[in-house]
């Protein structure tokens, strides 16, 4: 049933918009060692501690929680 697969597909998010969401909840919480966290202007951003990044915020948003396979989904 072609009707299932969109239900499906709509199910699972696509990692660009995965990491959009989860700079923005980052950006909420605004600590002076944020792991990581949009640059200023807005056009990128920047991982500020990796070992934070991959024992806090990663398990908050993400099943793996490996730098290796952030970074390549990048």
């Amino acid at each position: 049933d072609d009707d299932d697969v969109s239900v499906d597909m709509m199910d699972h998010r696509m990692f660009p918009e995965e990491l959009f969401d989860m700079l923005n909840e980052e950006a909420k919480r605004v600590t002076s060692n944020a792991a990581i966290s949009w640059l200023s202007n807005g056009c990128g951003f920047i991982i500020r501690h990796p070992y934070l990044l991959t024992q806090d915020v990663l398990p908050r948003y993400f099943k793996h929680c490996k730098f290796d396979s952030f970074t390549r989904k990048l």
